[in-house]
């Protein structure tokens, strides 16, 4: 390559300079406006996943404890449900035994 090419300043990057021509001058800020603003909405963006993400987080630790209190329900209406079972038991087995006591009792001819 010839020395003279080595010399001249790099024309890809004029346009940034203080000569910019018209055209330039009439873009570059529409440019930096446009890219502000995109900025703005990337920012805005990013915030309104951040928030996203933690409801949705609060949401899974609240379905963690409605599942948590929803076995626990479970439990508590399973131990009712034997209990009611063995106190039907208990009460018909009762019920049987007076009965038998007043038939044996009738029977046999009174208490003693």
């Amino acid at each position: 390559m010839p020395q003279h090419d080595f010399d001249q300043a790099c024309k890809f990057f004029k346009w940034l300079d203080k000569n910019t021509c018209p055209c330039g001058r009439a873009t570059a800020p529409l440019v930096w406006e446009r890219f502000t603003r995109l900025v703005d909405e990337a920012t805005t963006a990013k915030n309104e996943r951040d928030v996203a993400h933690a409801m949705e987080a609060e949401g899974r630790e609240r379905e963690r404890i409605a599942k948590r209190k929803t076995k626990k329900s479970k439990l508590t209406l399973w131990i009712a449900e034997d209990k009611v079972y063995k106190y039907r038991l208990a009460l018909i087995m009762s019920l049987t035994v007076v009965r038998v006591y007043f038939v044996f009792s009738t029977v046999f001819g009174g208490h003693g």
